[in-house]
C-alpha cells in the first residue's frame, strides 16, 4: 500500500487536521479542544534565520515505485531513518516515529526526529537537536521531560510542532517539578493553535536563552523564556516572538508565573504580533497575583487589528511591579491600548511609580496610549488618540494627540472581555501532563 503523503504545502496542499479535543477540567487544569485552523496554502513566512530547512524539507515520505517495486523508505529531513517508532541511543540518531501515538526520547546525541500521525510525545534529549511533531496534537521537548522530577536542558535545538495544535518548549518540561533551561532554542508552531515557550515549563521554571519562537498560522500563544504553574517563574532571555497569522494569540517576553512572582532582568526582547495581530504582547512578565520584577528594553509591534494590550513592561492582577525598561511600542493598525510601562492586566490601566523612557507609536486607528511614569515620546498616528500618563513629574512630548487619557467609559466591560481572553490564554498554558494515549 503507498504511504500517505504528508509533505507541507511546498509538495502538495495540506490536508485540513482536525484537533483531537484533550479533556478540559476548569482552569489551570486541563487544555481545551484547540480546533481553530489557520489559513489553507497560500503564504508560509519563513521559519527562521537564512540556512534553517525550508518546511518543504522537512518530513518526506517517498511514493509509490514504477511496476512491483516497493515503497520508498520514510525520510526525515531528508535522511532515512537509523530508528524506528523507539527511543535513540546516546549517539546521532535518525528517528522516524509510526502512524499511532508514539513516546521517543531521542537520549544522547545530536539527533533528528520526526513524528508521523497520532498523539506523540517527542523528546530531544541531551545535545542540539531536530525535532518535527507530525500531523495531530503533539508535544514536542527539546531536551529532557519529566513527570515526577526536575527537568532541564541547554542544547541549541530547531522544534517544529508540525500540522496541529501543539505545545512545544525549548528545553525542559516538568509538570510536577522544577524546570530550567538556557539553550539558544528556534521553535515554530506551524499550522494550528500553538503553544510555544522558549526554554523551561514546570511547576517551577526558569529560563535565559536566546530564543526565537515563530507562531505562524494559528491563535498561538508565545512566551520567551519560562511558565510556572504553581510557583516563581525567572526569565531573562533576549528573545524574539513572532505571531503568524491569527488574531487571537498573545505574546510575552519573559516569563509568566500563575500562582507565584515573575522575576529576573528580562533581556532585550522583540516581540511582533504578525500582521493580523493578536490579543495581548507584554515585553517582560505576566504575573496575575504575584510581584514582576526586572524589565528589559523591548521593542512591541502590534499587527493590523485591534490590539486589547500592548504593555512595554510587564502585567499584573492583584500584585506588584517593582522595575521598568526604555520600550518602544507600535500599534501598527486598529485600537489599539499602549502602555509604555506596567499595566493592569485585567484593568486596562498603568500602575505602579516605576517608568523608563519609552517610545509608543499608535498607528491608524483611534488608538490609547498611557506613556506611564518617565519622560516618554507619545505619536497617536492617524484618526482621533487619547494620550497621556500616570501622575509624575517628567515631561512628555506627544504629537497627533487629538484627545486627552481619561478614565475608560466601558472599563467594566472592557475588564470582562480582556480577562475572559486572558483566562483562556493561561489555560492554555496550564495545559495537561504530557501522555501519548
Amino acid at each position: 500500500m503507498t504511504r500517505p503523503d504528508v509533505r507541507p504545502p511546498e509538495g502538495r496542499a495540506r490536508r485540513r487536521v482536525r484537533a483531537m479535543p484533550m479533556a478540559a477540567t476548569g482552569f489551570g487544569t486541563g487544555s481545551p479542544s484547540r480546533a481553530r485552523d489557520g489559513r489553507r496554502g497560500g503564504r508560509r513566512r519563513a521559519a527562521f534565520a537564512a540556512g534553517v530547512l525550508t518546511a518543504a524539507t522537512l518530513l518526506t515520505f517517498g511514493g509509490a515505485g514504477t511496476g512491483t517495486a516497493q515503497a520508498a523508505p520514510e525520510l526525515c529531513f531528508g535522511r532515512a531513518a537509523t530508528v524506528t517508532g523507539t527511543n535513540g541511543t546516546p549517539g546521532d540518531d535518525v528517528i522516524i516515529g509510526t502512524p499511532g501515538h508514539d513516546t521517543i526520547d531521542g537520549l544522547g546525541g545530536d539527533d533528528v526526529i520526526c513524528g508521523l500521525g497520532g498523539i506523540d510525545v517527542l523528546v530531544g534529549g541531551p545535545g542540539n537537536d531536530t525535532v518535527h511533531g507530525g500531523a495531530g496534537p503533539d508535544t514536542v521537548v527539546g531536551d529532557s521531560l519529566s513527570l515526577g522530577a526536575a527537568a532541564s536542558g541547554g542544547g541549541a535545538d530547531t522544534l517544529y510542532g508540525g500540522p496541529g495544535p501543539d505545545d512545544v518548549i525549548g528545553d525542559g518540561y516538568a509538570p510536577h517539578g522544577r524546570a530550567t533551561g538556557a539553550g539558544a532554542d528556534r521553535l515554530s508552531g506551524g499550522r494550528g493553535p500553538d503553544v510555544l515557550v522558549g526554554d523551561a515549563k514546570g511547576m517551577q521554571a526558569s529560563g535565559g536563552g536566546a530564543d526565537t519562537l515563530e507562531g505562524d498560522a494559528g491563535d498561538d500563544v508565545l512566551v520567551g523564556d519560562s511558565v510556572a504553574e504553581d510557583g516563581d517563574a525567572y526569565g531573562a532571555g533576549s528573545d524574539v516572538l513572532r505571531e503568524g497569522a491569527g488574531s487571537a494569540g498573545a505574546a510575552f517576553g519573559d516569563s509568566v508565573a500563575f500562582v507565584g512572582s515573575a522575576t529576573g532582568y528580562g533581556g532585550h526582547d522583540v516581540v511582533d504580533l504578525g500582521e493580523d495581530g493578536g490579543m495581548f504582547a507584554i515585553g517582560d512578565h505576566l504575573t496575575p497575583d504575584g510581584t514582576a520584577v526586572g524589565s528589559g528594553d523591548d521593542m512591541l509591534i502590534g499587527g493590523s487589528a485591534a490590539e486589547m494590550m500592548l504593555v512595554g513592561d510587564s502585567a499584573v492582577g492583584d500584585g506588584t511591579v517593582a522595575t521598568a525598561g526604555s520600550d518602544t511600542v507600535f500599534g501598527r493598525g486598529g485600537d489599539d491600548a499602549l502602555f509604555g510601562d506596567n499595566a493592569d492586566n485585567t484593568a486596562v490601566r498603568a500602575v505602579g511609580t516605576a517608568g523608563g523612557a519609552d517610545r509608543l507609536y499608535g498607528g491608524a486607528g483611534a488608538d490609547r496610549l498611557d506613556a506611564g511614569p518617565g519622560a516618554n515620546l507619545l505619536d497617536g498616528g492617524a484618526d482621533t488618540d487619547a494620550c497621556g500618563r500616570t501622575a509624575s513629574t517628567a515631561t512628555d512630548f506627544a504629537t497627533h494627540c487629538e484627545d486627552a487619557l481619561r478614565p475608560l467609559r466601558e472599563a467594566a466591560t472592557l475588564s470582562d472581555e480582556v480577562g475572559a481572553a486572558q483566562a483562556a490564554h493561561r489555560a492554555r498554558l496550564h495545559g495537561a501532563s504530557p501522555s501519548a494515549g
